[in-house]
């Protein structure tokens, strides 16, 4: 099961760069936008992943301002817990870091990061 879970997460985001592909590409719709004052005209763009927004000049990364900020884990790493716990949603943060290969701290901030997002998409509370 691991190795079908891990195949087709690998086939869909081989590297780094899939995966900021993919979230500027479906999140930002193509277009950086800062998080901070929300130009979209002009953003500069470094090679450490961070970005520079040229109208109030704030430093931001991919995730700024999302549920994952401020985790320290290569994206892909990101991106692959959230492929492997929306297939299996019961797995424990001991397994999952077995099976991304991080660390069972930053495994279970992942998981919780996971549910905090979609328990919160998810309730009808109000």
């Amino acid at each position: 099961m691991k190795n079908e879970i891990l195949e087709k997460f690998r086939r869909r985001f081989p590297n780094e760069r899939a995966c900021r592909k993919y979230l500027i590409d479906e999140v930002w719709k193509g277009k950086v936008k800062c998080p901070y004052c929300g130009n979209d005209r002009k953003v500069y763009r470094y090679t450490n992943g961070q970005f520079r927004c040229a109208e109030c000049r704030k430093l931001f990364r991919i995730l700024t301002g999302t549920v994952y900020s401020g985790i320290r884990l290569p994206l892909r790493k990101i991106f692959m817990a959230m492929y492997v716990l929306s297939v299996k949603t019961d797995m424990s943060a001991r397994a999952l870091a077995a099976m991304i290969e991080v660390n069972r701290r930053s495994a279970g901030k992942l998981r919780r990061k996971f549910n905090e997002l979609y328990n919160h998409e998810g309730s009808n509370e109000g």
